[in-house]
């Protein structure tokens, strides 16, 4: 069987292996961090093949479909404004305001670390999650 014929189904049991959500089997840790490792794997591969994937979509017309997917192109634009005084005083403006916020969250960063010294921070664990490192560089 062609890897491109293989359905989410079947990909999902492919990385899960022995996992069984039913049973709460030994092996989650084992195959979340084997389905990270994919995710990762699929991430670089994307990367890697967009820019030739949109030239040949673009090849045959800008939209297509096949067994598991239906696809198009979808433009993306940049607009640049000509020069307006109304519109550059309000951006002049909106850019100061934003460098205030920035200031003041700084502030507010320093001051719940001085509270945090001085013991006036109770903390509550709320959930856990799993961080993963990636040892193989790809």
């Amino acid at each position: 069987m062609n890897q491109q014929e293989l359905s989410t189904i079947e990909l999902v049991q492919m990385i899960l292996g022995d996992f069984d959500s039913q049973n709460n089997t030994e092996v989650a840790l084992e195959s979340f961090l084997f389905a990270k490792k994919i995710a990762n794997a699929a991430s670089v591969a994307m990367k890697v093949t967009q820019e030739y994937a949109v030239k040949k979509l673009l090849e045959q017309g800008g939209k297509g479909s096949n067994t598991f997917s239906s696809f198009n192109i979808v433009r993306e634009f940049e607009r640049v404004f000509q020069p307006n005084e109304q519109r550059d005083s309000v951006v002049a403006e909106l850019e100061s305001e934003t460098a205030l916020i920035k200031a003041i969250k700084e502030r507010l960063g320093e001051i719940e670390k001085e509270m945090e010294k001085a013991g006036q921070v109770a903390k509550k664990e709320i959930g856990q999650t799993i961080k993963v490192t990636m040892l193989e560089k790809i």
